[in-house]
């Protein structure tokens, strides 16, 4: 009898340790501790006939010809996109749950997606148009992409492990108004709801992967893996927290331009304020999209952008 009981403690000890190996290895759907971007930069164009300036602040005396955003310190988080309050939450297995508090966004450790603004003004009493010359958003680990089991049917592969570029699950999004620049000591000028959002995909970047694209779906798969159906199981159907994007390619034509320019600057009179073009950036990982495996992590990107001003007419 005593032995008996001994190997039932066994097994229950061994099912304990089976179960927090199993949820470990889908942590991912609820924290994520490598999927960064190294560096951000920006600059105008140094050929352009035009004064165009850029700023990371909104502020007098802030203008230039470049400016260095230092993302390093956040770690992306999958989220879910609310356009009904235009907030991000947590992701979560049923819908966009705006009951929830939503995440915040920005450059430090504890934002779950990166969020910035550009500021570009006119060196001239002239209002110009800004164009994006190039976007350059580079995996820095496309080579040698991490690579993970298949654990269940889902990923589309039939061999034993898979991979995923995470550009295939990472969005940027653009909200573009027209303001004005601030005082020094204010807090720098923000996009209302007024602001012209656009939602752009980054599947055409990706590489390196062998995800079968057209039958994957990290839904399927982590219902497979985790046993679930019915109420329990994440909606599988839904693959994006946006309703319609574009092609993120288009940004890196060098024809993109912003249909809201920067409005006249250079001020006569002294104090005087200009008017600018205020431009927010948002980057995140989609938890909805179908592509948002676990084998996305372990990942990390730069970004480069450089603009190109031309007089409005």
């Amino acid at each position: 009898m005593k032995l008996r009981n001994k190997l039932i403690l066994s097994c229950a000890a061994l099912a304990a340790v089976a179960t927090t190996a199993f949820s470990t290895t889908f942590a991912w759907y609820t924290a994520n501790d490598t999927v960064k971007a190294t560096g951000i930069t920006g600059q105008t164009s140094q050929t352009d006939s035009t004064l165009l300036l850029i700023s990371k602040y909104g502020k007098v005396g802030s203008w230039g010809a470049a400016v260095e955003i230092d993302s390093s310190a956040v770690t992306l988080e999958p989220v879910a996109y609310n356009a009904t309050d235009d907030a991000y939450y947590p992701w979560v297995a049923n819908e966009n749950d705006v009951d929830d508090t939503a995440v915040t966004g920005g450059l430090t450790a504890s934002d779950k997606y990166i969020s910035f603004y550009l500021y570009f003004k006119s060196g001239s009493s002239s209002s110009l148009d800004v164009q994006i010359q190039s976007f350059t958003l580079t995996n820095t680990d496309a080579a040698a992409l991490p690579t993970f089991s298949v654990l269940a049917d889902g990923t589309g592969v039939t061999d034993a492990s898979y991979s995923v570029n995470m550009f295939r699950a990472l969005d940027v999004a653009i909200t573009v108004e027209q303001g004005t620049e601030v005082a020094r000591a204010a807090d720098s000028p923000e996009v209302t709801s007024a602001g012209t959002r656009t939602a752009y995909n980054c599947d055409t970047l990706a590489t390196g992967d062998n995800i079968a694209v057209a039958s994957a779906n990290a839904h399927t798969y982590y219902n497979n893996v985790k046993s679930l159906t019915g109420a329990d199981a994440i909606d599988d159907t839904k693959v994006a927290s946006e309703t319609t994007y574009t092609d993120i390619a288009t940004l890196n034509s060098g024809t993109f331009t912003f249909a809201t320019p920067t409005g006249a600057g250079a001020q006569a009179a002294a104090g005087n304020l200009d008017s600018i073009l205020m431009v927010k950036f948002d980057i995140y990982l989609d938890g909805w999209d179908k592509m948002c495996f676990d084998a996305v992590r372990k990942q990390h990107f730069t970004l480069a952008m450089e603009f190109q001003g031309s007089t409005h007419a």
